[in-house]
């Protein structure tokens, strides 16, 4: 399959699931599910400040800037969400994070927690919450270890402080 359209599907894919969550008014990150979760025990805008930080200090790792679309636009804000590209062994894996919880709980609580919620290795991955990885226990494994060895080791080092694993959704 052609990479634009891949691209195109997954955007399709995303872009349905967001529609379908404002119409039965779930919680994008909630209805969708995380892949693993990783709690830090400082708030939503001090973990935030170390993100971009984080992506930038890797050259294996760039960050999908693209707006124009609305599904990107919506889990790549750089504030909320964040689509990033690992390189690895010649091979490009897709993650999309985000923080956990309600709007009230990221602007009050003095912890918080950010969760995979796609990841995908080529054409094979995606989702928690769509069931991608029910039968891809060990492409899931893979992708968490590339995840953690290449984007959450920075972050631990600049927040000072190491998580909390939290399990799927």
């Amino acid at each position: 399959m052609h990479p634009i359209l891949k691209k195109g599907i997954s955007l399709i894919f995303v872009s349905s699931i967001s529609i379908l969550l404002v119409i039965i008014g779930c919680d994008p990150v909630g209805g969708i599910g995380k892949i693993i979760g990783y709690r830090y025990p400082v708030s939503k805008k001090e973990l935030n400040n170390y993100i971009t930080p984080a992506i930038s200090s890797n050259p294996n790792i760039r960050r999908d800037s693209t707006k124009e679309d609305i599904a990107m636009r919506e889990y790549n804000d750089g504030d909320r969400f964040y689509t990033i590209y690992v390189t690895k062994d010649n091979r490009v894996y897709e993650f999309t994070f985000g923080f956990i919880g309600s709007k009230e709980y990221l602007q009050y609580s003095d912890t918080s927690e950010i969760g995979i919620i796609y990841a995908r290795e080529g054409d094979k991955g995606g989702s928690q919450g769509a069931g991608d990885f029910t039968w891809h226990r060990v492409l899931k494994h893979k992708l968490i270890k590339i995840f953690e060895d290449e984007f959450l080791k920075n972050l631990d080092s600049l927040v000072g402080k190491h998580p909390v694993k939290m399990p799927s959704s």
